[in-house]
């Protein structure tokens, strides 16, 4: 995972959680830009520019693309496939849902249109 790209390690990171709240919450904090510090007495300061995301979108959208190309060229049993497409397709439902919270309508569509070929693929 550390010698991964930043949007591949999270999404294994995420694909191994199997806590949906804390999935969301991985989410939020490495696809949502910064937009304040937490600091230790546990308010928040905010910043004057917000710091951008550690994974933009469009890198784990890549990434969803990626494995799922890689995981439907595997010679696995068709059980397996369809559980591990599954999971994946889970994460990207939630992914998606953070970039709604955090990011404009345009930038929202973007992720789909990048994640729609794939997953429609995938049902054929």
């Amino acid at each position: 995972e550390k010698r991964s790209a930043p949007a591949l390690a999270l999404l294994h990171k995420l694909t191994r959680t199997s806590d949906a709240p804390l999935r969301g919450r991985i989410l939020r904090h490495h696809l949502s830009p910064q937009t304040s510090i937490r600091l230790p007495d546990g308010t928040e300061m905010p910043l004057d520019q917000p710091t951008p995301a550690q994974v933009p979108p469009a890198a784990f959208a890549s990434a969803v693309e990626d494995t799922l190309t890689k995981v439907l060229a595997m010679p696995l049993d068709r059980v397996l496939l369809a559980s591990t497409v599954e999971e994946i397709r889970q994460v990207a439902k939630e992914a998606r849902a953070v970039v709604e919270e955090a990011y404009s309508a345009d930038e929202l569509d973007s992720f789909t249109d990048a994640l729609t070929p794939v997953f429609s693929r995938v049902r054929k």
